[in-house]
C-alpha cells in the first residue's frame, strides 16, 4: 500500500471540468471516489456514474485511446493512477519480509 500511496495521486474536480476527451491517449486508470461523471459520446449517448454505483468501482471508461469524454457533473474527487507504473509493480511484487509474524518458534519457552 506504500506504494499506492506514492504512486496514485487525489485530485479534486470542479463541476463541468473535463477530465478526460474522446481520443485522449493518457494511460490513466481513474476511479471516481465522490461526485458524479457524465459520459458523452460524439453519437450523442451519454451516462452518469455516480460515487458508489457498481461502476464506480473500476476505472472510469478505461479504453485507450478514450473513446468517451468524461465530465464532473457534481464536484468530485478523483483518484488517478498510471497503468503502465501499475502493471510494472504487479508484474515484479517486491517480497517483503516481516519476522515479527515468524511462527516457527511459537510456542517454545
Amino acid at each position: 500500500m506504500d506504494w499506492l500511496s506514492r504512486t496514485a495521486s487525489l485530485t479534486f474536480v470542479p463541476a463541468n471540468k473535463v477530465l478526460f476527451s474522446e481520443a485522449d491517449k493518457d494511460h490513466q486508470l481513474i476511479y471516481l471516489i465522490t461526485g458524479s461523471v457524465r459520459l458523452e459520446s460524439t453519437n450523442g449517448n451519454s451516462q452518469t456514474i455516480k460515487s458508489g454505483d457498481s461502476a464506480s468501482k473500476f476505472p472510469i471508461a478505461n479504453h485507450q485511446p478514450r473513446k468517451v469524454t468524461a465530465v464532473a457533473v457534481t464536484p468530485s474527487k478523483i483518484i488517478c493512477i498510471d497503468k503502465y507504473r501499475l502493471i510494472e509493480h504487479l508484474s515484479h511484487p517486491k517480497v517483503e519480509t516481516d519476522t515479527s509474524h515468524d511462527v516457527a518458534g511459537a510456542g517454545t519457552a
